[in-house]
């Protein structure tokens, strides 16, 4: 007797699902522009000038059917596009001060909502990815705004925080990090870096945590987005970074 699978967003049951990337395949074709060929990103050992390459971009052939994986393709496009177009501008450098500023950047601020929200969506609702939980409220919620093919798929409570790493001489700043949650004030708030942008996310009603006050959210309707740039070092998150490097450290040994 065939085994039948249930998706998470039609609620349909297949005897096959697809094979569901949890961070966007399309996040590969930014590394080889710059200079990581094979197609393998670094991920965590962000402090670490020799952290091992390791394959991401994890799939999952237990949570979508192939309908529904295919029409989150334009939200992992347009996130792919802003992070792109973003690691390769020239407004990630710092000021001549090397102080921290904000800068307006072009893009479609619903779209890149969208994009961030499918992202830790799949990556909640598949075993494989332990380190997202957006909680069983918010993964119903969104599957059915999936469902419902919502024009924006993002729940109200949903919200982003935007920082730009400057480069760096060792090019550091150009990693990608598996997206991770993180406790902070009493708040629960998932990080995912990517390239020079560091996502800050949160779902619920709950303010955000002081200590991201000088990071600019993202409004929805707009056509830009605001942006702070600093170095990696000096962002809000350096401290969370730091534990996730020795974690993964300890792990590798």
């Amino acid at each position: 007797m065939t085994h039948m699978k249930k998706c998470h967003i039609c609620q349909n049951n297949f005897e096959r699902l697809a094979k569901a990337h949890l961070i966007p395949d399309s996040f590969k074709k930014i590394s080889g522009e710059f200079g990581k060929t094979d197609n393998h990103l670094i991920r965590a050992g962000i402090y670490d000038a020799k952290a091992p390459k390791v394959q991401t971009l994890d799939f999952d052939k237990e949570i979508l059917c192939p309908d529904c994986d295919n029409r989150l393709s334009d939200y992992d496009e347009a996130l792919k596009v802003f992070v792109e177009t973003w690691a390769g501008s020239s407004s990630r450098a710092l000021s001549v001060s090397g102080r921290a500023h904000v800068v307006r950047f072009s893009t479609d601020a619903d779209m890149l909502l969208a994009g961030l929200a499918v992202t830790l969506f799949r990556c909640s609702i598949s075993s494989r990815c332990t380190s997202v939980d957006i909680g069983t409220k918010y993964e119903n919620e969104m599957a059915s705004l999936l469902g419902e093919r919502a024009k924006l798929p993002v729940p109200s409570s949903f919200s982003i925080k935007l920082g730009g790493v400057a480069p760096d001489p060792e090019q550091l700043e150009l990693i990608l990090i598996d997206p991770f949650r993180v406790k902070t004030e009493n708040c629960y708030i998932h990080v995912l870096i990517a390239y020079g942008t560091i996502f800050i996310a949160k779902f619920g009603q709950q303010p955000w945590p002081t200590s991201f006050d000088a990071l600019p959210s993202v409004a929805s309707g707009e056509q830009a987005v605001n942006i702070a740039v600093t170095s990696l070092d000096k962002s809000p998150i350096s401290d969370f970074l730091k534990v996730t490097a020795a974690t993964h450290r300890k792990k590798t040994v």
